[in-house]
Formats: structure tokens, sequence, C-alpha cells
């Protein structure tokens, strides 16, 4: 059996790539001053990379605790999460 093709080593690498971008993007957010012009781009980025990993499979808490999300944050990643799986079940049933 390849490992190239290998569906667990894949999803492993999927996960290991979103927590990795949730971390660089919560350090770059922590080096910013919140009035800086980049400063909320990089905060939607790091909750859609929330999402992207909860959507993953990574377990919630473990997405919190990388993203140093409080509560009313990681209401909304969950939100931005029900909404990129919906997307993709409509897009699914497209095609």
């Amino acid at each position: 059996m390849s490992t190239v093709d290998d569906p667990d080593r894949r999803m492993v690498r999927q996960r290991t790539r979103a927590l990795a971008e949730l971390s660089e993007l919560r350090t770059m957010l922590g080096r910013l001053p919140r009035d800086d012009p980049g400063y909320r781009e990089l905060a939607v980025r790091k909750e859609v990379a929330a999402a992207e990993a909860l959507n993953l499979g990574i377990a919630e808490v473990t997405v919190r605790r990388i993203g140093l999300f409080d509560d009313l944050e990681m209401r909304r990643v969950r939100g931005e999460a029900a909404e990129f799986r919906s997307y993709d079940a409509d897009l699914a049933q497209e095609y």
C-alpha cells in the first residue's frame, strides 16, 4: 500500500496544516496593534482557519486553545464552520 494515497495520512497532513495556519495567524495578530490596517483581515482569516479546522474534525477545545478564542469568537467560528458545511453540501448536490 502506497503511503502517498493513504487517506489517513492525508487527513493527518490536512489537520496539521490547519493547526499550523491557525497558530501562525494567532502569532501574527499578537504582534499587531488592534488599530493596524491589516488587523481585521487577519482576525477574519484566523476565524476562517479555525472553522476549517473544526470541519476537519479537530476538537473544539484544541481550536479554542490554539486560536485563543473567547466564547463569542468560538460561537462565530462554529457558525462559520456550519456555513462551510452547508455550502459544501449544496455543491455536492449540484454535482
